[in-house]
C-alpha cells in the first residue's frame, strides 16, 4: 500500500530530525531508520496496528526504540500519516 505524509506529520518529522541532527547526528540517523521500519510495517500491514478507540479509523504504531507514536489512517487505498508525536509531551488540544 502507498504511504504518504500529511503536512502536519511532515512538519513534525522535519522538526525532530533537525533537532537530532544538530545535537546527535547518529541519533537522527537511527531515528530515521526506525521510522522507515514503521512506515514499511504500515505499508505491508495497514490494518495491523492498534486502532485508536476515540478516533474510528485512526491507527497508531510506535517507533521501536524511540518515544514516538505514528498516527495514520487509510484513505482511498493510501495510508496517510497524520501525526508523529513524542510520548510524554503535553498534548493539550492535539488533533488527529
Amino acid at each position: 500500500m502507498k504511504v504518504r505524509f500529511s503536512q502536519m506529520a511532515l512538519s513534525e518529522l522535519y522538526a525532530e530530525l533537525a533537532v537530532r541532527a544538530v545535537n546527535n547526528p547518529a541519533a537522527a540517523e537511527h531515528f530515521y531508520g526506525r521510522l522507515k521500519w514503521a512506515i514499511e510495517q504500515i505499508s505491508q500491514h495497514p490494518n495491523g496496528a492498534q486502532e485508536v478507540s476515540a478516533r474510528p479509523g485512526v491507527r497508531r504504531i510506535s517507533i521501536w526504540g524511540h518515544p514516538y507514536i505514528v498516527y495514520y489512517k487509510v484513505i482511498d487505498g493510501t495510508a496517510v500519516l497524520l501525526r508523529i508525536l513524542r510520548l510524554g509531551r503535553p498534548r493539550v488540544g492535539v488533533k488527529l
